[in-house]
């Protein structure tokens, strides 16, 4: 009796929007890629907003309901769809390239997986995305030229 009740609040809660349903988390995110339908990469569009500190308005990165990020500490795990650029990208500014080249090869493995046996247009512009991304060439894009730096800060994209 008591766990239906709690059940049943749970469903409440998470049709009001006020808790995310299992498996998913919110995730703050700065920035979005644009893919085309073959998985080019056609745009990174700044999905920041402005927020108030102190006396002045500053970007914030917005807090999106996405799939459960997994909890790092030192390997390698990559995100379904929502990650950093060394591991959607290939790229970041730490210095280590072969721990990036792991986080790329984990992501583009991960999303290989999961968009497998998914026929759907946007799976396949990600799975054309991650067969074709040369994470050698990434820093050159004209889609990323604008926001690379802060790209490379840190921020997650989707």
């Amino acid at each position: 009796m008591i766990l239906q009740a709690l059940t049943d609040y749970y469903r409440v809660l998470e049709q009001a929007g006020k808790i995310d349903a299992p498996g998913w988390a919110p995730v703050k995110v700065s920035y979005a890629l644009l893919l085309s339908e073959n998985g080019t990469l056609e745009q990174v569009i700044d999905i920041q907003t402005e927020q108030p500190r102190g006396k002045k308005m500053a970007s914030a990165p917005q807090i999106l309901s996405l799939p459960a990020p997994v909890k790092r500490t030192v390997g390698v795990a990559a995100n379904f769809l929502c990650d950093n650029a060394g591991y959607l990208l290939g790229i970041d500014s730490k210095g280590k390239p072969q721990r990036t080249r792991e986080c790329f090869e984990a992501s583009r493995s991960l999303h290989e997986q999961l968009l497998a046996g998914v026929d759907s247009p946007a799976a396949r512009a990600v799975a054309a995305f991650f067969r074709s991304w040369d994470p050698e060439t990434a820093r050159e894009h004209p889609a990323l030229a604008e926001h690379l730096e802060d790209i490379l800060s840190g921020g997650n994209l989707i």
